[in-house]
């Protein structure tokens, strides 16, 4: 459609149509028209398996609800969408911290190495406020040297 209508002309568009019979030449050229659309790569029939743009799949960049890639989660640390990132997860995402960090240091982190953020601000992600802290030597908890506040690394 080539603009939003209101819930009364949808009822009225509904009503008309009900009961309605298409002839055989209109279903066929109704069946025509949508073969050739779907030949051409602009008619998608999900169910088919076929591929091509349909807009309840779309993901990243091609998403309508795409937001730059950044995102917060409830524990207050930034989270990149990175896919091709060797420090990803499995949903494609990189812990901007360890993205500094791993970008500083010019090589990717490995799974023991935390990265710490000396003021406990989880967002204020600047490689001076950045530190690595070993995860066998805690066995889960840290004391910071500098804030003096003991924390629980997972």
């Amino acid at each position: 459609m080539a603009y939003p209508q209101t819930e009364e002309t949808k009822r009225k568009i509904s009503e008309a149509n009900k009961g309605r019979v298409r002839t055989e030449e209109a279903r066929k050229k109704h069946s025509e028209t949508r073969k050739r659309l779907f030949q051409e790569g602009k008619l998608v029939i999900p169910w088919k398996g076929t591929k091509g743009i349909v807009t309840w799949n779309r993901k990243g960049v091609d998403s309508p609800s795409w937001k730059g890639g950044r995102s917060i989660d409830k524990n207050g640390y930034i989270w990149l969408c990175l896919p091709d990132n060797p420090n990803a997860n499995s949903g494609g995402m990189v812990a901007e911290h360890r993205l500094v960090m791993s970008n500083h240091i010019k090589r990717a982190l490995q799974p023991w190495e935390n990265v710490h953020h000396i003021n406990g601000v989880r967002n204020d992600n600047r490689i001076e406020n950045l530190r690595i802290v070993l995860t066998g030597r805690h066995n889960g908890k840290v004391k910071c040297p500098y804030c003096h506040n003991t924390f629980a690394i997972l």
